[in-house]
């Protein structure tokens, strides 16, 4: 039987944007029983870049960071910083204890200003 590498062994540590660690029971509930002692959630810069590569396409660079999630993998929690080669930055940050985050728009407006704001539902 071939064994294959364990993830963290081939992960590249510069590569990830954020863990969340899921206890027994929450685990389960995602995951099904093969998770009864808990899991980790690894996700990388590439669920991320999208919403980056967008971004820089309009002369953005972007920094997503201090995301969170409740039990059933929703955003509860994020912080959002742009910022242009002008030094004009944007920065904001969201958190829902309850429900997840709704809708967020970032980029810039027709005169340039950059904007990171929560859209109406």
């Amino acid at each position: 039987m071939t064994r294959k590498p364990a993830i963290l062994n081939v992960l590249d540590p510069n590569t990830i944007a954020y863990v969340n660690a899921l206890k027994e029971e929450t685990a389960t509930k995602v995951y099904g029983e093969k998770a009864k002692y808990g899991a980790l959630v690894i996700v990388t810069d590439a669920f991320l870049e999208p919403q980056k590569e967008q971004l820089k396409q309009q002369g953005i660079e972007g920094k997503i960071s201090r995301i969170s999630h409740h039990t059933n993998g929703e955003i509860k929690s994020i912080k959002i910083s742009l910022r242009k080669a002008e030094r004009q930055e944007s920065t904001a940050s969201w958190e829902n204890s309850k429900a997840p985050i709704t809708d967020i728009g970032m980029g810039k407006t027709n005169d340039n200003t950059l904007f990171v704001r929560a859209l109406p539902e």
